[in-house]
C-alpha cells in the first residue's frame, strides 16, 4: 500500500506538471514568448527536478530512506487510525 501511494502520488506530480507545463507553453507561443522564455525556466526547471527526484527515490530507494519514509508513512497511518476511532468513540453510533 505504502509503495502504490507513493507511485500515485509521483503519476499526480507529473500529470499536474504536463497540464501547467503544456499551459505555459501554449501561452508562450501566443504572445510571442521572449520575455517568458527565462520564467518558465526559473519556475518550470526546479519542479521537473523535484519529480525527477522523487522518481528516482521511488524507483530506485536507498534502504535506509526508504525504511525510514515506510516508518513515518506508518506512524501517520497509526495515528489517523487512533484519531478515527476516537472520533468514533467520541459520536457513538448514529
Amino acid at each position: 500500500m505504502f509503495d502504490s501511494q507513493r507511485k500515485q502520488r509521483l503519476q499526480n506530480d507529473v500529470a499536474q506538471f504536463a497540464i501547467w507545463g503544456g499551459g505555459a507553453l501554449v501561452f508562450q507561443l501566443v504572445t510571442g514568448g521572449w520575455l517568458w522564455n527565462p520564467l518558465l525556466y526559473i519556475v518550470l526547471g526546479p519542479w521537473a527536478l523535484q519529480i525527477a527526484w522523487d522518481a528516482w527515490r521511488i524507483y530506485r530507494p536507498n534502504n535506509y530512506t526508504y525504511r525510514k519514509e515506510f516508518e513515518r508513512w506508518r506512524r501517520k497511518q497509526q495515528m489517523k487510525r487512533a484519531v478515527g476511532g476516537a472520533v468514533r468513540r467520541l459520536l457513538g453510533p448514529s
